[in-house]
């Protein structure tokens, strides 16, 4: 089978992650596999499966992307089309319609469109629900990476339900991962992991309140490490620097292999105030790393079956947030019920479903 997969490029977010892991995995299955990407950037690139080709469509504006996406979809002439981060869906449904290819194709949704979320993309609800509407209609399926997601697009679409299915995202599994705190984070303190891109809706400073108010309480005895790196970083450190935290939280940037720093960590926690499904958490759950992790609208509740796996906590409460770590440290989760937890989100499960969709 051949598969064109379209993104915007290859940085370091989840869904872009998610995508390098599906890829991988059909290639490994003997399908081939292209990427398009509008631009060819990115550190994800080098996790790609050689067996895999490369697009770059060197175009900074999505619009401008249309007619080079036309002409790659014509010259590939892919069976399945699979495209993710609205707005690359619409305009890779439009360029598969106006290239006159038979090619089925499959929109992939990683993102719960809230008013919050709206507000971050800077446009309205009713916008983005018009634009998914008219275009998304000629998609085969409309694949959500979670029932938060799923359920947030039918409120402001009007699409059949036979339109929509739930896939949620596989993680590779780490095997025999070795606790390695010394070699990683140099230190012999409690290591209270975060991870993901530093802009504002990750809400890193909340984490970095909390663990101030713990050293307050004297609870000394912690460390954080944050590990990506994006727009707020000059800021977070700002905040570090104003809360005299500098010996208590340190900033590592960007790692394409975040396993041995989840594996060796006493904590993982999420700030986030919106996500689709929170890859991060289920990769940490993984390495039998327990976690904290704010109550987002959607994903995480999921991931951690309503605080089963994990505590859940408001949005942007330092308070809360301070005690849900103390409580984690003093009375973790087994491992091995994490890990188990974990295999319901393999990269192995999830790429097998996307290929019965294709069927």
């Amino acid at each position: 089978m051949k598969i064109l997969v379209v993104l915007p490029n290859f940085e370091g977010g989840g869904a872009e992650r998610i995508h390098v892991n599906l890829a991988n995995e059909w290639a490994k299955s003997g399908h081939e596999v292209i990427f398009c990407a509008l631009e060819k950037k990115g550190p994800l690139i080098d996790l790609i499966d050689q067996k895999i080709k490369v697009i770059d469509l060197d175009c900074k504006r999505i619009l401008f992307s249309l007619n080079s996406l036309i002409k790659t979809i014509r010259a590939i002439k892919p069976q399945k089309i699979v495209a993710a981060m609205w707005p690359v869906t619409t305009v890779t449904i439009l360029a598969k319609l106006l290239s006159g290819s038979q090619s089925k194709i499959f929109l992939v949704e990683h993102c719960a469109y809230e008013k919050i979320f709206a507000k971050l993309l800077g446009h309205s609800l009713f916008s983005i629900g018009l634009s998914k509407t008219i275009s998304y209609i000629f998609a085969n399926k409309l694949i959500s990476v979670s029932k938060g997601v799923e359920n947030s697009i039918k409120k402001i679409t009007i699409l059949p339900n036979n339109k929509f299915k739930v896939i949620y995202n596989g993680i590779p599994i780490p095997k025999n991962l070795k606790d390695d705190k010394k070699t990683l984070f140099n230190t012999n303190k409690k290591v209270i992991l975060a991870a993901g891109t530093l802009k504002q809706r990750k809400d890193f400073i909340t984490i970095i309140k909390a663990l101030s108010i713990l050293k307050l309480k004297n609870y000394k005895d912690l460390k954080l490490f944050i590990l990506g790196d994006g727009p707020m970083r000059e800021e977070i450190n700002d905040v570090i620097k104003k809360l005299d935290m500098e010996n208590d939280v340190e900033l590592l940037g960007f790692k394409k292999d975040v396993y041995p720093y989840m594996a060796s960590s006493d904590l993982f926690v999420h700030s986030s105030e919106v996500e689709g499904f929170a890859l991060v958490i289920a990769e940490a759950l993984s390495c039998g790393t327990n976690v904290v992790s704010t109550d987002t609208p959607h994903g995480p509740k999921e991931i951690l079956n309503n605080g089963e796996f994990g505590n859940l906590i408001p949005m942007g409460d330092e308070e809360q947030m301070a005690n849900a770590v103390i409580e984690k440290i003093l009375n973790p989760i087994d491992k091995e019920v994490l890990m188990k937890r974990a295999n319901e989100f393999s990269i192995e499960k999830c790429a097998k479903l996307y290929l019965e969709e294709f069927k």
